[in-house]
């Protein structure tokens, strides 16, 4: 057991007991805590891939893809899941939240090159899902001749049946990241979370001019930021989404700035998936072929930074602190 796990094993005994029972594990005992109450520590109740806690045999789903849960879950009434994001479609066993635990496990701080100094394109990613298969027809069908000209960082760990993208991979697919691909940056951030290698940055994001940024949902079913667009503001570089259908809009809701009209964001109003998909990839090419007004860029990515840098003050257990009234003592 780490230090940090002992930690939190303090803090919870130190906790009053409520009336309900509370059962909860390592890694949901920092939820239980926001909560005020003291849980029993139990490793071997029912655990699936997404994390839960309960609250007298009430499931509380807490963490990243608790929106993509709920959105495949709609009939799940008897759970709570508390969101990392927005649906679209209101769920009564869903609190809607834009904060993402990702906003504070990912990486902060480093120290990133100016857009000057910098070239190509960078696009990572691991597992095999619907819209990063898209990302790859997209690019099999109309970008392969650019491929052999740009410099780019490359990969997709789950791709499967699509050989032809093999070769321009910086790895080959079928293989688990692991910490030598992660540039491991000084800054306290990076050191309190050692664990999450999802949040850090690559050297991909000290050398790309600009990130296709792949987010969880391109479905539009819910609007949620993750690492994939945070590690692009760490980095201080602009990044074109494959997001929801106004990704982007909701994003500038929030304070964030994004490129237009330095970058071609039309493909932000494109309702279908498909179409929006091959709209930001030809975006991305486009500007990295002629890539212009990089002063007004970094002052936009300057921006985000320190938007993100505010945003990070605030706790991270305000959604949390909306199921207290759960808790009775």
């Amino acid at each position: 057991m780490s230090e940090y796990f002992r930690r939190l094993q303090r803090i919870n005994k130190k906790l009053p007991t409520c009336k309900q029972k509370v059962i909860a594990n390592y890694s949901t005992l920092p939820y239980t805590i926001n909560l005020g109450c003291r849980a029993e520590i139990d490793h071997n109740y029912d655990h699936t891939d997404y994390t839960h806690f309960l609250i007298d045999d009430r499931k509380i789903y807490v963490g990243a893809a608790t929106t993509e849960l709920a959105s495949e879950n709609v009939n799940d009434i008897s759970s709570l899941y508390i969101g990392q994001g927005i649906l679209f479609t209101k769920k009564t066993n869903h609190i809607n939240s834009v904060w993402a635990d990702a906003i504070w496990k990912s990486e902060y701080g480093a120290e990133a090159p100016s857009l000057s100094s910098r070239q190509g394109w960078c696009c990572t990613m691991s597992k095999q899902k619907p819209h990063r298969d898209m990302v790859c027809d997209v690019i099999i069908a109309n970008h392969m001749k650019e491929l052999d000209k740009q410099n780019y960082w490359f990969c997709y760990d789950g791709m499967k049946d699509r050989d032809a993208l093999v070769d321009f991979m910086f790895r080959k697919p079928s293989r688990k990241i692991s910490d030598r691909d992660i540039v491991i940056v000084d800054s306290a951030s990076a050191r309190n979370n050692k664990h999450n290698l999802r949040g850090k940055l690559g050297p991909w994001h000290y050398n790309s001019l600009i990130e296709l940024a792949p987010e969880s949902d391109p479905g539009n079913q819910y609007f949620e930021i993750t690492e994939k667009t945070l590690k692009a503001i760490n980095a201080r570089m602009p990044f074109v989404s494959i997001a929801c259908h106004k990704y982007l809009y909701r994003l500038k809701k929030l304070g964030f700035k994004t490129f237009s009209p330095y970058i071609d964001e039309s493909y932000d109003n494109e309702p279908d998936n498909y179409k929006r998909t091959e709209m930001a990839v030809a975006s991305m090419f486009k500007f990295v072929n002629n890539a212009t007004h990089l002063d007004e860029i970094q002052k936009i990515c300057d921006h985000n930074y320190n938007i993100y840098g505010k945003i990070r003050k605030h706790s991270s257990d305000r959604t949390t602190k909306k199921i207290k009234h759960l808790i009775t003592f």
